[in-house]
């Protein structure tokens, strides 16, 4: 009966650990997510609104200008780009001409001449517009804005600058959060808060199915992934561009302490099992033998006397 106690209590306690276990993950872990999810979206529209400010700013200076109207040589123009872009954070930061044509990039300054007159940003800069998105520039997942560069009321020029949406990027995100961020474009790991993972891994089948679940009605997944070789449980939501999904943003946090913790429970329950057994088994021996005792006296008296020897007392 003390067994069966026994194993009862420490049954409940296994249940009850398992469903603390699924309860904090679904109480306390999935709701910050969501919320963590929901900051870094809002951090990257601030960082638009950022880029924004600095084309308006970067577009409106004199030397800019100077170099549009008098058409200045690259080199020059590349020149002083890097010199405004070293009192800056930016990554980006890029002149075209009134027809879109590149004169001079920051973040590669042997690579101009080039045409961004299809470039949705670029054209609409043409057409006097600022805009800014989460964008794909020269094949980087960025933030990014256009703005306009005007002489005498005239558009001249275009002025393009934002940040790349790399592992630093990611970094500084991740300092006000206590979350691993993982960037997705066009499918590929591109950018992670999580030392280990490699850059260029395709999206495997545990995203692919947690991606299934995002819908309008629903636009932030919960799921379990592993990355790298441990557990979490992330959310998941599209990066859109221009009203196209280029890539997708997971925010997750490590359930490794929480199996750690759950694990040690589980183990601390095995130990009392086994010590429990142990005790019961000695008990029941002990026990045994207190009864058979007697029982084996009467037996021994029984047959001295039955042999003939009338005065053993029992």
């Amino acid at each position: 009966g003390f067994l069966s106690v026994t194993i009862f209590s420490l049954t409940l306690s296994l249940i009850s650990s398992v469903t603390l276990y699924n309860s904090r993950v679904n109480d306390e872990i999935t709701p910050r997510l969501t919320d963590s999810t929901r900051a870094i979206e809002a951090t990257l529209a601030g960082i638009q609104d950022k880029s924004i400010i600095y084309t308006n700013f970067l577009g409106d200076l004199p030397e800019i200008v100077r170099f549009l109207e008098e058409k200045s040589p690259p080199t020059d123009v590349v020149g002083e780009l890097i010199k405004i872009g070293g009192k800056t954070d930016l990554d980006i930061l890029q002149i075209t001409d009134g027809d879109g044509r590149v004169l001079g990039r920051m973040e590669n300054t042997i690579f101009y001449d080039d045409n961004k007159g299809n470039d949705p940003l670029v054209r609409k800069a043409i057409n006097g517009q600022k805009s800014s998105a989460i964008y794909d520039i020269d094949k980087k997942l960025s933030v990014v804005a256009a703005a306009p560069i005007k002489s005498g009321g005239k558009v001249i020029g275009t002025l393009t600058a934002g940040y790349y949406i790399d592992n630093r990027f990611l970094l500084n995100i991740q300092s006000s959060l206590n979350e691993e961020i993982i960037v997705y474009h066009n499918n590929t790991l591109s950018a992670t808060t999580i030392p280990n993972l490699k850059l260029g891994t395709l999206a495997d089948e545990e995203l692919t199915r947690n991606l299934g679940k995002i819908s309008p009605e629903n636009p932030i997944a919960i799921g379990r992934m592993d990355l790298d070789g441990k557990r979490y449980v992330a959310s998941i939501t599209s990066l859109t561009s221009l009203g196209k999904e280029i890539g997708y943003l997971v925010s997750a946090t490590s359930l490794e302490p929480i199996i750690l913790a759950n694990t040690n429970t589980l183990y601390s329950l095995f130990i009392i099992f086994v010590f429990t057994i142990v005790l019961a088994l000695s008990l029941s021996i002990y026990l045994s033998e207190q009864i058979v005792k007697p029982i084996k006296l009467i037996q021994k008296g029984a047959e001295i006397i039955g042999s003939g020897n009338l005065s053993y007392k029992l």
